[in-house]
């Protein structure tokens, strides 16, 4: 899982992997969510769409909550042209990747 620091109410590092040590503490990696969120690490998160064929991504924001920094990606749907172009790229990948 991934974490981003908050602090004032923007992010000022990540989307990472929380350090072991940090601030001098060891084995910060192990505390719990709500004591991360203490020190203004929470979970990050990505509202995915898995429909690529159809839709392509446009934009994204964050949305920042109390307990957790979650991207918000904004999606349109291809046109009949782009959904060609895109399986000929997915046909082309196959062939170079041999699947």
């Amino acid at each position: 899982m991934r974490y981003c620091l908050v602090s004032e109410g923007k992010v000022i590092e990540g989307p990472c992997f929380l350090p072991v040590v940090w601030n001098n503490i060891s084995g910060f990696c192990n505390l719990s969510n709500e004591d991360l969120a203490s020190f203004g690490w929470l979970s990050f998160e990505v509202n995915e769409n898995n429909d690529e064929a159809n839709f392509r991504q446009i934009g994204s924001t964050l949305e920042i909550t109390d307990t957790k920094v979650t991207q918000i990606n904004e999606f349109v749907e291809r046109t009949a042209e782009e959904k060609e172009e895109y399986q000929e790229y997915l046909r082309e990948q196959a062939k170079r990747f041999e699947v």
